[in-house]
């Protein structure tokens, strides 16, 4: 049995929710990366394996495996095979099927490594907990007011970027400015002057 293993940390942006890249500072750190982390080295802790590596993901979309991170795990499987480790991971698709990353199944299903997918459970870590069947079942409610308020972030955008075209603006500097201001859009992707320019031509009076 290897000693030795290398965890792997992934989550989706959440573009809608402003989460879009992960951060470096341990307190503003991603939920559920920590929660991922805390499970993997728990479960290192208690079998006796030494993390060789841990390596975090933000996929490239919100919805779909992206060959960024199908070549990030090919990669992951060759340092295994090279330090002889096993790969840790948490399979969120326990939970309704939240978060699934097929890509991380088929390679623990056919792999020649070692690859185990750990399930989700609530967790306690001094001062900080998390429960990831309610922290899902939060953000799609949270999701369903986004969605609720579409109208509402149209209309202050569509102001906002009339007023600024009004002042001989650019499409390229209101999608700068509308970025550097915070204002949403309505999927909650950044600004760009395509979408600018289609937001106004949409609503062209």
């Amino acid at each position: 049995m290897a000693d030795k293993a290398i965890g792997v940390y992934w989550t989706l942006p959440v573009k809608w929710a402003a989460v879009r890249e992960l951060s470096d500072d341990a307190e503003q750190e991603h939920s559920t990366i920590r929660y991922q982390r805390e499970i993997l080295r728990r479960y290192a802790n208690e079998n006796g394996l030494r993390l060789v590596e841990e390596r975090t993901f933000l996929e490239t979309g919100p919805d779909r495996v992206s060959e960024f991170m199908t070549s990030e795990l090919e990669r992951i499987i060759r340092l295994a095979c090279k330090t002889q480790a096993m790969v840790l991971a948490v399979d969120f698709a326990e939970i309704q099927g939240y978060r699934r990353n097929e890509d991380l199944r088929n390679l623990a299903a056919t792999s020649d490594v070692d690859f185990r997918l750990l399930p989700v459970d609530p967790l306690l870590v001094d001062d900080w907990s998390f429960d990831p069947i309610a922290h899902f079942k939060d953000r799609k409610k949270t999701w369903k007011g986004w969605v609720a308020g579409k109208a509402n972030r149209r209309a202050v955008a569509l102001d906002k970027a009339k007023t600024l075209k009004d002042q001989g603006r650019s499409c390229n500097e209101v999608a700068t400015l509308m970025n550097d201001e915070d204002i949403p859009s309505t999927t909650g992707i950044d600004w760009s002057a395509a979408n600018v320019r289609k937001l106004l031509k949409a609503n062209a009076d």
